[in-house]
């Protein structure tokens, strides 16, 4: 822990290696920044990455400029940019781009499955900006500008990077929030899709049941109830997902895999190697606001703010792209967490437990008490249906080629489709 002395000494250092440093606030940002806590000393390189994710300069093929911060607010973003179409926004903002990519003069986009990425790749994909999925070949097919890390075999776009990638950003979400989101989407996109036409709309115990069977399904690779199942996976946990931990763990496991599909990983491996972090409860508005990056508290742009002044003053967040039916009553798997086997809940905490306490989440408290048995109940819930309907008889009584789920993949060009499957299967 360094002192006063320590704290004003490095303030000091950190203003004159960067001009732009203007105000001991400016350095006190710079030196509370992971890239540069995460150095013994603040290093010119550190200062710029973090100057970067502070806003106060971009480096653009290793030249600093400073960030002109556009006008990204109500009527003024109405007047210049709200009557124009996509593709005359699309136009006039790859106008104003010159050139500029991903990592080539604006910020890298670390995408965290379940946690608005697509959104994102849509926002920037119509406009002509690839992030995340609109670099593979089946969409744009140009270059990430990062490398991805050996020790995933999960898809390119959201696979964790090889090392610290300077301006770059993530959003993370509440890990219960983020694991009852995965379940709905992977039974409506998996090869089983009787399991999800056969949930039940509301809360029930069959829909805790398979909930609970598929959280225990999709960390077992991770760790059960009898322990830990990957060392190296234990030993990423063990050092709290910090780049140095890491870096130790790939030293003593050289060439090991961790077998763990992307939509489980902690969070907090992606955001070791990134910039700035956002809550997807707190910085996810269509208006321009703040927000905190809630590893460090400091107040930033939220996520849409952020975007205008970063890519492009075009950028909306509007559209919808995994959409619920409101005529039907989404199954609430939300409420089953706390009726889990403790057990069970108990392992799911534990490989979760850095993106709880890294990011200001809370855990639940289980109602059971005895490990090996779950307390799941019908009678406790004011949104269960006696009536036992399923999703797939109350999509048989909806006008025909109604949805029920509308899953949309990522658009990646200007009046381009939306990539992926678009919704339900014919009756």
């Amino acid at each position: 822990m360094l002192d006063d002395g320590d704290v004003d000494a490095q303030r000091a250092s950190a203003r004159e290696a960067a001009p732009l440093l203007r105000t001991d606030e400016d350095a006190t940002r710079v030196l509370a920044h992971p890239a540069t806590r995460s150095s013994r000393a603040v290093t010119l390189w550190t200062l710029a990455s973090a100057l970067v994710g502070a806003g106060l300069f971009a480096c653009v093929d290793g030249t600093r400029r400073e960030v002109k911060h556009r006008a990204a607010l109500g009527e003024a973003w109405e007047t210049e940019w709200g009557a124009l179409d996509l593709g005359e926004r699309a136009t006039r903002a790859t106008a104003a781009l010159q050139g500029k990519t991903e990592g080539h003069g604006l910020p890298v986009f670390l995408h965290i499955p379940k946690a608005g990425g697509t959104t994102i790749e849509t926002a920037l994909g119509v406009l002509g900006i690839d992030v995340g999925y609109c670099h593979l070949p089946e969409a744009r097919g140009t270059p990430t500008p990062y490398e991805t890390s050996p020790t995933f075999e999960n898809e390119a776009w959201h696979r964790p990077p090889a090392a610290f990638v300077p301006d770059s950003w993530a959003i993370v979400r509440n890990p219960y929030r983020r694991f009852a989101s995965d379940f709905l989407w992977a039974k409506y996109l998996g090869s089983e899709p009787g399991q999800f036409w056969g949930l039940n709309p509301g809360y029930s115990e069959r829909n805790c049941e398979a909930f609970q069977s598929y959280v225990k399904d999709m960390i077992s690779p991770a760790a059960s109830p009898d322990g830990w199942m990957d060392d190296k996976f234990k030993c990423y946990n063990d050092a709290k997902f910090t780049l140095q931990g890491i870096a130790d763990c790939e030293t003593k496991y050289p060439g090991f895999k961790i077998h763990l599909g992307s939509h489980v990983l902690p969070q907090r491996i992606t955001t070791a190697y990134a910039e700035r972090v956002f809550k997807f409860e707190e910085c996810f508005d269509s208006a321009p606001g703040k927000c905190k990056d809630p590893r460090n508290m400091i107040e930033q742009d939220n996520i849409i703010a952020f975007m205008r002044n970063r890519y492009t003053p075009a950028v909306t967040i509007e559209e919808k792209i995994n959409e619920w039916n409101a005529a039907v009553e989404k199954p609430d798997v939300m409420s089953c967490w706390a009726e889990f086997d403790p057990a069970i809940l108990r392992v799911y905490d534990a490989v979760y437990t850095h993106d709880f306490a890294g990011f200001g989440y809370n855990k639940i408290s289980p109602k059971g008490t005895t490990d090996g048995t779950s307390v799941f109940d019908n009678s406790a819930h004011t949104n269960h249906h006696a009536d036992g309907k399923t999703l797939e008889q109350l999509r048989s009584e909806l006008p025909e080629n109604t949805p029920i789920m509308d899953v949309q993949g990522p658009k990646c060009d200007a009046g381009a489709p939306a990539l992926g499957r678009s919704n339900d299967r014919a009756r």
